[in-house]
């Protein structure tokens, strides 16, 4: 039995590769924000078929895939996605158009050869959204 946080995600497609389950103390602030936004991407690109490639990461996955030490995923806060039939270049062009639009609350955005990286991290108060781009291909990583 899946548990919907939204209608198209649920809390299984974000627990940790490495068996550690996502916090149910998370779910409200960190989790739902994070799939209204993805709920908000999937709209925009006409209802295609998200992927959570990665989700929520225990520490020590995190370190053993070489993700960033202050890793939003760590803390809930983060998913790296891939949408069916859109490359990741549009689809990073898609939430950072909706972001400059309004349209959706996020912290930071990252692009890679094979995913994107969107996170709901606080943004701190100039309203600044941390954006960088990978060259990881395959792996799991921001």
């Amino acid at each position: 039995m899946s548990d919907h946080v939204t209608p198209n995600f649920t809390v299984e497609e974000f627990h940790c590769h490495s068996g550690e389950l996502y916090s149910s103390l998370w779910i409200v602030e960190r989790l739902r924000p994070l799939c209204l936004v993805l709920e908000r991407l999937r709209e925009e690109l006409g209802h295609r078929s998200i992927t959570i490639v990665s989700g929520y990461r225990s520490p020590s996955h995190n370190a053993a895939i070489g993700g960033a030490k202050q890793s939003q995923h760590m803390a809930g806060r983060a998913a790296d996605v891939t949408v069916d039939g859109v490359e990741p270049s549009a689809v990073h062009a898609a939430l950072l158009g909706l972001f400059r639009a309004g349209a959706i609350e996020i912290g930071g955005l990252g692009l890679y050869p094979s995913w994107v990286h969107v996170d709901v991290r606080p943004r701190p108060q100039s309203g600044h959204l941390c954006q960088w781009t990978g060259a990881r291909v395959g792996d799991e990583v921001a």
